[in-house]
């Protein structure tokens, strides 16, 4: 799946609706939790005028973290195509990420070149192992 692949020419896009979203595990087997400090999300210019970002220690509950919402009114502020977003405390003991887009910027579906998690994933017997994503994890 293009979204972890950890190459910018390649991408994921959806059907062109919106209420669509993606959801990428971080955790493995050896390391089933990471502690992520930020997200990175590479839009194209087919990005998510409104979005949620959620977490979840287990895949299965998730919790909001991070809510983009299109200012009021009628703003000059460009939106930024390459979107950091600092997780703090609220990053810690994941095993996943959710990016559920809510509203399109165009007509044309979502699209985005990659989301990074940068952070560390804990391996079980202890230690430490640099954040992997897999590119198996489900894609929706």
């Amino acid at each position: 799946h293009n979204l972890v692949d950890g190459d910018l020419h390649t991408r994921w896009s959806s059907a062109f609706s919106n209420d669509h979203f993606v959801q990428v595990e971080l955790g493995t087997e050896a390391a089933p939790t990471c502690d992520i400090s930020e997200l990175i999300l590479h839009w194209e210019t087919a990005y998510a005028k409104q979005y949620v970002v959620q977490v979840s220690p287990d895949m299965e509950a998730w919790s909001e973290v991070y809510q983009h919402v299109p200012p009021a009114g009628r703003s000059r502020a460009r939106f930024q195509l390459k979107h950091t977003i600092p997780l703090g405390d609220k990053g810690r003991g994941i095993r996943g990420v959710k990016v559920v887009m809510q509203e399109r910027a165009t007509r044309w579906g979502y699209s985005m070149w990659e989301l990074e998690a940068i952070g560390e994933c804990q391996q079980v017997e202890g230690g430490v192992e640099q954040m992997q994503t897999r590119d198996d994890a489900p894609v929706l």
